[in-house]
């Protein structure tokens, strides 16, 4: 993790910015730290505090235009509410995109009909949400997500938790030209399945994830596979959807998809801080996406079309986890990087 630089002092924030903190606001502080298990050195814990209080009055005044039906989605305090953006950045994310493997868009026919909404959680084949932690691996817990999914829909067996560990350790620099994946830097969903089909699964409970809390990657520990779940069974394509509306009939015929999206754009406070609603707001539709979660479902709301994700920034990230986003406006340009489908 890159140091945190202050840009004013201590003094300032508590004086200029902000008012001084109530005692209200340092409780507060206190049992952010205490949920999340936020450990600082005194140095660093007043700045914080002062960048978290700021952001929880934000969230405040936010969440009271949206309780007044002038904001389509609310705001909430989670585990990354005291990071700078540099530190989310570095942390929160791990997309690395690759335009050697950037498919071309491609068409689908029109489909006769598809349901008019859709939620994989109801289906019973959406894995419990997991948290990245501080370590920038979301292309792991994105590709396990959505193979955990895939092997749900293929068999009986209702305890399929896989490993993120594993991926952030044994596929590193092995994939993609050896420059896919970079453990806690980056990586790409289609080295993580690449991978699967070498290797095949190995389980949580046998290979625990610690890189949340270390920040890096270490050594391979399992190198053969416990089960045979997906060798020589998995295939996986990259494809770049031309209509955004295809993304429905792809997850219609495929189930639970990959998707990239611009998280670390000029809404990232926003994106970020997710509570419930839809989030839709205008935004830059070059930025490139750098971070990648599971597409689980899509519905309509008050005439708000939206998308559901699930993301791997913990159960306080959305509701349990899971978000939505605003369909036909290719929010967050969810549409630049494609989709990784399992069949």
């Amino acid at each position: 993790m890159k140091p945190f630089t202050a840009c004013v002092t201590v003094a300032a924030l508590l004086s200029g910015v902000l008012s001084a903190p109530s005692s209200s606001d340092v409780s507060k502080w206190e049992s952010f730290k205490s949920l999340h298990g936020k450990r600082h050195a005194p140095s660093q814990d007043a700045v914080r505090m002062a960048k978290f209080i700021q952001r929880s009055r934000e969230i405040d005044a936010h969440n009271a235009r949206y309780e007044a039906g002038l904001e389509s989605f609310s705001l909430k305090l989670n585990q990354y509410s005291d990071l700078s953006p540099e530190e989310f950045a570095q942390n929160a994310l791990g997309f690395t995109p690759s335009n050697d493997s950037l498919p071309q868009p491609h068409s689908l026919e029109v489909a006769p009909s598809l349901p008019e909404s859709l939620d994989y959680r109801e289906t019973g084949i959406m894995t419990p949400v997991k948290s990245q932690g501080g370590c920038g691996s979301c292309y792991a817990f994105a590709a396990t997500g959505a193979l955990e999914s895939y092997i749900l829909r293929l068999s009986t067996n209702k305890n399929v938790d896989l490993s993120e560990q594993d991926v952030v350790d044994c596929s590193y620099r092995k994939f993609m030209g050896n420059n896919m994946n970079g453990g806690c830097r980056g990586g790409h969903p289609t080295a993580v399945f690449d991978y699967y089909k070498e290797k095949d699964v190995i389980m949580e409970d046998s290979y625990e994830y610690v890189s949340g809390q270390t920040g890096t990657h270490q050594e391979c520990k399992i190198k053969t596979p416990e089960h045979k779940f997906i060798r020589d069974r998995l295939r996986h394509k990259h494809v770049r959807p031309e209509r955004e509306s295809d993304l429905k009939q792809y997850l219609v015929e495929y189930g639970p998809l990959v998707i990239g999206i611009a998280a670390d754009n000029e809404h990232k406070a926003m994106f970020k801080d997710l509570g419930d609603g839809i989030f839709d707001v205008d935004y830059t539709v070059n930025l490139q996406p750098n971070h990648v979660v599971v597409l689980a479902g899509y519905g309509s709301e008050n005439g708000k079309d939206y998308w559901i994700i699930k993301n791997s920034w913990g159960t306080d990230w959305g509701v349990g986890g899971y978000g939505k986003i605003v369909a036909g406006k290719n929010m967050a340009n969810i549409m630049a990087s494609g989709i990784w489908i399992l069949e």
